[in-house]
């Protein structure tokens, strides 16, 4: 129960990437953003650019893109440094609103591997979504209609 954890405890506990994640990039540089995550979350130096770059198909992935302003990625790679950002403190739950909002389908596909890569590490993912694809993913689903929890559809 998280109402029952401190606050600096709720916050290594949680992460979450909102549906307006490029709201979390404020460095001049995607290596600078990457170095703040680390610097905050205690990680080791290079930590959070090795996972958004390990997050990216190698064609993405050129050394070049860690001189970029983070606004200056496609929405894709924004999306994929923001959850890079956000799994820096290694939290046992990540909460990620609309995942695929704003992407092209091979976008969408890079987020679907981050994603599942997350889960598999031993972080539970939570996700909302409209997207059948990405529902698809899912071990349980639940149905929320008009802010209420419904019912929970089968697999």
């Amino acid at each position: 129960d998280v109402a029952t954890l401190s606050a600096s405890k709720r916050v290594a506990a949680l992460a979450l990437v909102p549906d307006l994640s490029d709201d979390l990039l404020f460095a001049l540089t995607v290596e600078q953003e990457c170095a703040r995550a680390d610097r905050a979350a205690h990680a080791a130096r290079g930590t959070t650019l090795q996972r958004f770059v390990g997050f990216l198909s190698r064609s993405a992935a050129s050394p070049e893109l860690r001189q970029r302003h983070p606004r200056d990625l496609s929405v894709g790679q924004r999306r994929l440094l923001v959850l890079a950002v956000q799994l820096a403190h290694s939290p046992r739950l990540l909460l990620i609103d609309e995942p695929s909002r704003g992407l092209d389908p091979s976008a969408a596909q890079a987020v679907r591997r981050a994603l599942l890569a997350t889960a598999k590490s031993g972080t539970a993912v939570l996700l909302a979504t409209h997207d059948p694809a990405f529902a698809a993913m899912a071990d349980r689903r639940l149905l929320l209609a008009d802010g209420v929890l419904r019912a929970e559809v089968p697999a």
